[in-house]
């Protein structure tokens, strides 16, 4: 799928759209539910994910938070989510084809980015991925760990250096050193720095992957 744009934007709006189903009959105060992004409501991150149609990308937000632009990203994602649910939902909806990427990056880095963020969400609201997602196929797994692993914007290589990941679900290693195994859903987590597929893995490298999680 690397290599093949089109298939790629055509799984990232199925994802899409798949979550914006299951959100629409997820009750209003349950948007405030604590998502696994610390700090963020489940409303917060689906707000994030209209975030390259609706981030203008102007100076003065950048100046206001000392020019950290996790910050930025995080304080509009908070303005946006706080916005009435039925707002944030029809938003997201309509950037279900949107075919944008951030500079430097590629449509997988939208999937990989896509399929974590419905973790964060779908995790602490109990839902999983229904029947017939793209996310449950073995071929898109296994190029979202590809990615992800080597992924330095995301601090992956740091938090995963010296240690061999391995999936116990597709048939998917990377790296060399202390073992760390698990479903490759806890496995993503764990790379992008989110402690709660934790208690999935096994393996000695695993408290040299929580220590650098925590």
């Amino acid at each position: 799928m690397t290599n093949a744009p089109d298939l790629t934007w055509r799984t990232v709006a199925a994802v899409r759209t798949e979550l914006a189903d299951q959100l629409a009959s997820v009750p209003d105060e349950a948007w405030d539910t604590p998502s696994l992004c610390t700090g963020w409501r489940v409303r917060d991150v689906v707000a994030h994910m209209t975030l390259p149609e609706r981030f203008s990308g102007s100076l003065g937000p950048l100046i206001r938070a000392g020019f950290s632009l996790q910050r930025v990203i995080r304080d509009d994602a908070v303005t946006r989510g706080s916005a009435p649910v039925a707002d944030v939902l029809a938003a997201f909806r309509a950037g279900i084809e949107r075919r944008t990427t951030p500079p430097g990056r590629r449509p997988q880095h939208v999937l990989d980015d896509t399929y974590v963020h419905a973790r964060d969400i779908r995790r602490p609201l109990d839902l999983a991925a229904p029947p017939g997602s793209p996310t449950l196929d073995m071929d898109v797994l296994t190029d979202i760990l590809a990615t992800l692993a080597t992924d330095r914007s995301l601090g992956v290589a740091r938090r995963v250096t010296g240690l061999r990941l391995a999936a116990t679900d597709v048939d998917w290693a990377h790296g060399a050193g202390a073992e760390v195994a698990g479903p490759a859903e806890a496995l993503v987590l764990a790379m992008t720095g989110r402690p709660a597929g934790l208690a999935e893995l096994t393996g000695p490298g695993l408290a040299t992957l929580t220590d650098r999680l925590g």
